[in-house]
C-alpha cells in the first residue's frame, strides 16, 4: 500500500509542477505581441496592410519597450494602445505613434518600423492616466488591450490586433 501512495504523491506533485509552469508561461511573460490586420477591426477593413507590435517589460516592471512594424499601409496619422477586449472598441490608454497628433497623415506606402520607444506610467492616458504601468500590463495579460493604426482613409483604424 505504501508504494501506491508514493506514486500517487509523485503524480500529484508532477501535475502541480506542470500546472505551475504552464501558468507561468501563459500569464507572467515579460514579452507581448500583436498581429495587426484589417479583419481584426470591429468593422472589418478590406486592406492589404498588416502590422506587428512587440512589447517587452523591463526587469523592474517600470517601463514597456515597444516596436511597431507596418507593411502596405498609406496615410498613417496615429497609432495607440486601446483598452478593450476583442470585438469591442475602447479608449486610448497609450500613444505609440506619434507622441502627439501630427499635422497631416504620412502619404505613401509605409513598410518597416513605424515607431519604437518606451512607455512608462507617465505616458498613460485616458482611464489609465495616473495609474501605474502594472495596471496596463495586467490589462494586457488579461487580453483587454489592442493596438490600432489609424489612417486618413480609415480614421477609426485600418489595422488592429489584440496584445497577448
Amino acid at each position: 500500500m505504501r508504494p501506491r501512495l508514493s506514486r500517487l504523491n509523485l503524480a500529484f506533485s508532477l501535475a502541480l509542477l506542470i500546472s505551475a509552469g504552464v501558468t507561468a508561461a501563459a500569464g507572467n511573460s515579460d514579452n507581448f505581441r500583436a498581429h495587426l490586420a484589417g479583419e481584426s477591426q470591429v468593422a472589418d477593413v478590406d486592406t492589404k496592410a498588416q502590422g506587428q507590435a512587440k512589447f517587452r517589460l523591463s526587469a523592474d516592471g517600470m517601463s514597456l519597450h515597444y516596436k511597431l512594424i507596418v507593411a502596405n499601409i498609406d496615410g498613417v496619422f496615429m497609432a495607440h494602445i486601446h483598452l478593450a477586449p476583442p470585438d469591442e472598441n475602447g479608449p486610448v490608454v497609450a500613444w505609440l505613434y506619434p507622441d502627439a497628433p501630427p499635422p497631416a497623415p504620412i502619404s505613401g506606402d509605409l513598410n518597416g518600423i513605424l515607431a519604437e520607444g518606451t512607455i512608462t506610467a507617465e505616458d498613460l492616458v485616458g482611464p489609465l492616466s495616473g495609474n501605474t504601468l502594472i495596471d496596463l500590463v495586467e490589462a494586457i495579460r488579461s487580453g483587454n488591450t489592442y493596438v490600432n493604426v489609424h489612417t486618413a482613409e480609415n480614421r477609426g483604424g485600418e489595422i488592429r490586433g489584440q496584445i497577448f
